[in-house]
């Protein structure tokens, strides 16, 4: 089953675009000794103009990566501070900006330790929460 989670942008997250997430994505795992990985930025197949990453490796497995802002963003994040029982991180219903990610079947966990990687990744913008869509919980 994949699994998703969200990177909600606060104020004090920095300027964030597709360009910038690629090379800072690039630049983060090419610490890692984790095998052959591949950078490509895909368009949407409704919007030409949208993009997103994808990071295979080995070309078995892949993490999806969107960076999305706006209203659509901003309602969401009202719906996770509501799912949240009451208990939300200061201003999470006002956040506009997100980082999607989305990691590939992985059944055997071979590749669990990139979605360790991923989180640190995100885990390192300031500002950010990070959001398990499947839990609903800040991570």
């Amino acid at each position: 089953m994949a699994y998703s989670i969200y990177a909600l942008l606060s104020k004090d997250s920095p300027e964030i675009t597709i360009s910038s997430l690629l090379e800072d994505l690039r630049l983060f795992f090419s610490k890692t000794d984790e095998g052959v990985f591949i950078f490509e930025l895909e368009e949407d197949p409704f919007d030409e103009s949208e993009k997103n990453i994808l990071v295979t490796w080995d070309d078995k497995w892949w993490i999806r990566f969107f960076y999305d802002d706006g209203s659509d963003v901003a309602q969401d994040s009202i719906e996770i501070s509501k799912m949240l029982n009451g208990n939300p991180p200061l201003s999470i219903e006002r956040i506009d900006r997100r980082i999607s990610v989305l990691f590939g079947d992985d059944e055997s966990r071979s590749y669990t330790n990139h979605v360790i990687f991923t989180i640190d990744f995100l885990q390192e913008i300031p500002g950010v929460f990070l959001f398990d869509l499947r839990k609903k919980c800040i991570l």
